[in-house]
């Protein structure tokens, strides 16, 4: 936590901007042993302003960022697999705090960056725990075959 005081002018600098300004120039916050966020009024609306405003807005953020694809690419892909997880063949059921259901995630090639398709979170996170390694999902798959009960 970030602990900036105001000084004997009652002044203390945005860790933004570093400009010395009043108690006045920022958002109080219990959070800050000082009283106050870190970052002044003026710095913390400019930032704001660069956060997207809507879900669709934040999707194609993310999209763009982590996987360089559109949401129309992305929409396009779940159109394909019919909205179900191109492993599983179900759709997406996790729910983010707001109750709201994810999206399939984009799964991709960690060496090369390759698109493969869209997974269900469990899925998705199932791969990545067996590090896309082929011959450990492949043992994997020998062991449920030897002990299961069909």
């Amino acid at each position: 936590m970030i602990a900036i005081k105001f000084n004997e002018e009652g002044k203390k600098p945005c860790v933004n901007c570093k400009v010395y300004k009043s108690k006045e120039s920022y958002y109080p916050s219990k959070s800050y042993k000082c009283g106050y966020r870190p970052e002044c009024i003026e710095c913390t609306k400019e930032k704001a302003k660069l956060y997207p405003k809507t879900r669709e807005q934040a999707k194609r953020t993310k999209l763009k960022l982590f996987f360089d694809i559109t949401l129309e690419t992305y929409k396009k892909m779940y159109d394909e697999q019919n909205g179900v997880c191109k492993i599983c063949n179900r759709p997406e059921t996790v729910q983010n705090v707001k109750g709201i259901v994810s999206m399939l995630a984009v799964d991709h090639c960690h060496k090369i960056g390759k698109i493969r398709g869209l997974l269900c979170q469990k899925c998705n996170s199932g791969l990545g725990k067996f590090e896309d390694n082929e011959d450990y999902m492949l043992k994997a798959v020998e062991y449920l075959r030897e002990y299961s009960s069909n």
